[in-house]
C-alpha cells in the first residue's frame, strides 16, 4: 500500500534524524 510505505519512510527518517541529534549531543558533550 502506497500510503503505508510513505508512513514507514517518514518514521524511518524521523528516527534517523533523532539519532543524529543524539550523536551530535554526545560529540558536543
Amino acid at each position: 500500500d502506497e500510503q503505508e510505505r510513505r508512513y514507514e519512510a517518514a518514521q524511518a527518517r524521523r528516527r534517523r534524524r533523532l539519532e543524529e541529534r543524539q550523536d551530535e549531543a554526545r560529540k558536543a558533550g
